[in-house]
């Protein structure tokens, strides 16, 4: 978007706050306009019991060096406070007034602290008539069960991502699911959103899902999951059609470009989704999520548009 200099929000997720992070020289080096989190802005030690143990996670990490970039976004799962958690987690109101505090730096004021549903909110850079609207999701607040609810956050159970994401996709395999109605968003949050997209007279929109939206890779965290709620979203995009929108979404450790299959969407439409994840870490390393992340791929790839590394 260019309002004389181009307008530049740069963009990620998933920082182990005590591993290197180098990134964020090179996005300094950009001038963003805004740096938006789109989840798992840290990691905390163990399973999570207090909300100390949250505030500690965010001690550790500190702010990003960004030289004075306003930030905002949204959290995932760990700084939500439990791996694969949604609206039955007993700190999440914890999780949000600490994400406002910690990462945003959100006014006391804030309608984001106090309106049903979670942080969803949204902010518009540039001038008329040519603006970004960004419009951030809250896909933990009051997301529902999966229709096998979520081994992930068994605290007893070492490495319980792995058994989760076996989990995911046995069900997809096996059509468990397929028709499951529970939501990701509370009604109050889809009214916020319709709001926002009907009449919007930005140029752009920067639509921000912490979790994939497009994917057809069935061992992740995604809206596929709940086929309702992602036809809804699609529904309500194609009825609104906010100009120049683009769906963005971290979680997985992995970057990618993706579109919606044909058959996905309502007649007319079109979308992409860029997914940033992974700031410190990729899914691609290790002797076991190596070999899982290099299979999902290869057997996940209808939603992949191809990049100039494939």
């Amino acid at each position: 978007l260019h309002v004389g200099a181009p307008l530049r929000v740069a963009f990620g997720s998933c920082r182990k706050q005590l591993k290197p992070q180098p990134v964020w020289d090179a996005v300094a080096a950009q001038s963003p306009a805004l740096w938006l989190w789109l989840g798992d802005a840290m990691y905390p030690k163990g399973s999570v019991t207090s909300a100390a143990q949250l505030r500690e996670a965010y001690a550790q990490a500190g702010e990003p060096a960004l030289r004075g970039v306003p930030v905002d976004g949204v959290y995932d799962d760990h700084d939500y406070g439990l791996n694969d958690g949604g609206v039955g987690w007993e700190l999440k109101e914890d999780a949000r007034q600490l994400f406002l505090n910690e990462v945003v730096g959100a006014p006391a004021d804030s309608a984001r602290r106090t309106q049903r549903g979670g942080l969803y909110g949204s902010r518009t850079l540039g001038e008329p008539p040519r603006q970004l609207k960004v419009v951030m999701l809250d896909t933990r607040f009051g997301r529902a069960d999966h229709a096998v609810p979520s081994p992930g956050g068994w605290s007893r159970v070492p490495k319980a991502g792995y058994l989760a994401g076996v989990t995911r996709s046995a069900c997809a395999l096996l059509g468990v699911g397929s028709s499951h109605s529970a939501p990701v968003l509370d009604e109050e949050q889809w009214a916020w959103l319709r709001t926002q997209l009907t009449n919007s007279t930005a140029s752009a929109h920067l639509i921000v899902s912490s979790v994939q939206v497009l994917t057809s890779a069935a061992a992740v965290e995604s809206w596929g999951h709940f086929p309702r709620e992602r036809r809804r979203l699609l529904s309500l995009l194609e009825e609104t059609r906010p100009r120049g929108a683009l769906l963005l979404s971290g979680d997985v450790h992995y970057a990618e470009l993706a579109g919606a299959p044909r058959a996905a969407l309502p007649p007319g439409a079109e979308l992409l989704e860029v997914t940033s994840s992974g700031l410190t870490h990729a899914c691609g390393l290790g002797a076991v999520g190596g070999p899982l992340c290099g299979l999902q791929h290869r057997l996940f790839a209808s939603h992949r548009l191809p990049t100039p590394h494939d």
